[in-house]
């Protein structure tokens, strides 16, 4: 009786977490692949003091019919339409919650396609933001701790978490207490001798949690033990540290975690593309020559982990053997810019990598470059990353440690 007074919001989930955050997008469903064409009815459903054009039942008819699906109210119907073009997804209308609303508000109806439709207002937050839910969790929406949001990665990845809809964590370990403002997010600093009790409270309060680290590579190391000791999944952004001691204690505490030097997908797929090439055409560049030249802003204090990743793809391409130490690591504005053409503008956030192959004679040079000015699709790639790591949790998936190949080959871009 008071639909009328929560505002839908819609999260599709494929097979388990995929998620429009938007109100104005409807996913089509064409063998196993998704589409979303964005549909003007949903533009209808804006919220306006707190009330809405349709209630949610309506609104759960109206996107059933616009898909050319028709609703039956019983979810022990068996009969469905089979049909190989429609893959069984859940489609989560959340209304946020308005004082003197009741608590939780639940219909639940199945879309003879296989699409079942779920209106809820069932863990709801005030903040507007609308959750994902990963498919055999708790049904709580998905929060990520981001450590740390006083860095400059860990604030564009905290920005990118809300901006997805996520539900951001107002902690995140740092040498000191404080505060940070995130998207109207407040996050206080968490020091060492306070993080037990904070992660206690945390888990508490957010059952579906994943972590984030992008702090040094010092430190990294031991703070992927310390997840895994507390039962924490997490995603590792931060290059450096001790890789196969990290995988270790993933595997060894039965957590999932997602650990890659670079959480760009499209840099990650040039990666794979170079990993491939080897595989497909070993011997290919037999006795040429690999020179590699990186830039990054003067705060990144090690090599490249990306420079280091692709170089290993390279693997069996013929080229003269490559010693990482080779890497030519540049962080000074002049050279950077006379070398690789980093703006100027872009000197306190950037990524340049080049790689060339030169033959024997000097007759024939290769080269790949891959240039990243700014934070952002490093950023909404670990958000990714966090929602492929809670659909992987919430499958319980025998495979526990993942890279951004994974998250890649799993077919999921937002």
């Amino acid at each position: 009786p008071d639909c009328h007074r929560y505002t839908p919001r819609v999260i599709i989930t494929y097979p388990t977490a995929l998620h429009f955050h938007s109100a104005k997008h409807l996913a089509t469903f064409r063998r196993g692949r998704i589409r979303s064409p964005t549909l003007s009815i949903f533009q209808q459903y804006q919220a306006c003091n707190h009330s809405v054009q349709m209630s949610p039942l309506a609104a759960t008819h109206r996107l059933a019919a616009s898909s050319g699906a028709a609703l039956s109210p019983s979810l022990n119907q068996s009969g469905r339409r089979s049909s190989p073009l429609h893959t069984p997804i859940s489609v989560r209308l959340e209304r946020l919650a308005v004082p003197g609303a009741p608590a939780s508000h639940r219909r639940i109806f199945r879309v003879n396609t296989g699409v079942r439709v779920m209106a809820s207002a069932a863990g709801a937050r005030s903040s507007g933001a609308a959750g994902v839910v990963a498919a055999g969790s708790t049904d709580a929406p998905l929060a990520v701790m981001v450590n740390s949001c006083f860095g400059k990665m860990g604030n564009a990845t905290a920005v990118s978490v809300v901006k997805a809809g996520l539900t951001l964590v107002p902690y995140s370990f740092n040498s000191s207490d404080g505060a940070v403002a995130v998207e109207g997010v407040s996050v206080t600093g968490v020091p060492e001798e306070e993080r037990d009790a904070i992660i206690r409270k945390v888990r508490e309060e957010y059952p579906n949690l994943i972590i984030v680290d992008y702090t040094l590579p010092d430190v990294v190391t031991s703070n992927c033990e310390y997840y895994s000791s507390k039962g924490l999944n997490f995603v590792v952004g931060t290059t450096g540290g001790d890789r196969e001691r990290m995988h270790e204690a993933a595997e060894e505490a039965g957590v999932y975690a997602v650990i890659a030097p670079n959480m760009g997908k499209q840099i990650v797929a040039v990666q794979a593309m170079v990993e491939m090439l080897a595989e497909r055409f070993p011997g290919a560049f037999a006795g040429y020559k690999l020179s590699v030249v990186e830039s990054h802003q003067k705060t990144k204090v090690d090599t490249s982990g990306t420079a280091k990743a692709v170089v290993d793809s390279m693997g069996t391409l013929g080229c003269e053997p490559f010693e990482m130490s080779e890497i030519k690591k540049l962080r000074d504005d002049i050279s950077s810019n006379e070398k690789l053409g980093v703006p100027m503008n872009a000197m306190n956030g950037h990524a340049f990598h080049t790689y060339t192959l030169t033959s024997p004679e000097g007759d024939v040079e290769v080269k790949l470059s891959h240039n990243v000015i700014g934070r952002t699709v490093y950023a909404e790639g670990t958000v990714d990353a966090c929602i492929f790591l809670s659909q992987m949790a919430a499958a319980k998936s025998d495979k526990k440690v993942y890279n951004m190949v994974d998250v890649l080959e799993s077919g999921f871009m937002r």
